[in-house]
């Protein structure tokens, strides 16, 4: 049996904010699919995950950012105020893709 291969599976984006984010989860739509979302204290947090699945991280990343580009009003000011990490997914094999 060959070894598995190292390959891209995904990004998630993660929000965390005092500021509530569901005006951001409403605006992303079905563009999005919701991972994780709690409230711990006065933070929020929303966990990411495109709907539609990219093919590089780059592809991802640039999807992500173009999705909070068309934010407007009360989903922009949540958005803005967020802290956001992308954690970038890969299935990983002893050789390289």
């Amino acid at each position: 049996m060959p070894d598995p291969i190292t390959e891209f599976l995904n990004v998630d984006l993660h929000l965390k904010s005092v500021e509530n984010l569901e005006a951001v989860c409403e605006a992303f739509g079905r563009a999005v699919m919701v991972l994780h979302r709690d409230k711990v204290g006065r933070n929020h947090w929303l966990v990411l995950e495109l709907s539609r699945s990219p093919k590089t991280p780059s592809e991802a990343i640039r999807r992500f950012v173009g999705l909070g580009a068309r934010l407007r009003g009360r989903a922009k000011a949540a958005w803005v105020a967020a802290d956001k990490e992308l954690d970038i997914g890969f299935q990983t094999g002893f050789e390289p893709d």
